[in-house]
């Protein structure tokens, strides 16, 4: 996951947004998810940066005492789905001039980018 995460921060910078609205989440032993939109402005590649949503599936392990991020899936959704706003300060984000950490976060650690 941290080649993929490297990867994208490398494309990604200048966020001026962010926001996560969680859909559903749920832990059963040592895995968890959570399903949600992730609510972006960021510039891409050096263009300006511009809002987006995207409907994101995270998977987690619990691995020697910590919850990371095992599988990352983003999707722009249907123009047929329902506008949803965002819930400001939940979630994480991406940033080019960052290191990948651990933190935990509503009871589940979460992978993200913030100094």
């Amino acid at each position: 996951m941290s080649r993929t995460f490297r990867w994208l921060a490398s494309r990604l910078s200048n966020c001026t947004a962010y926001s996560f609205e969680l859909v559903a989440a749920g832990v059963s032993g040592d895995l968890a998810y959570t399903v949600g939109y992730e609510h972006t402005a960021v510039s891409m590649d050096g263009v300006p940066a511009e809002p987006y949503t995207l409907r994101v599936t995270h998977v987690y392990r619990h691995e020697n005492g910590e919850w990371k991020i095992v599988y990352r899936h983003g999707t722009v959704p249907d123009r047929s789905e329902p506008s949803r706003g965002g819930v400001d300060g939940v979630g994480d984000h991406l940033h080019a001039n960052s290191t990948p950490k651990t933190v935990k976060q509503g009871g589940i650690a979460r992978r993200t980018n913030r100094t």
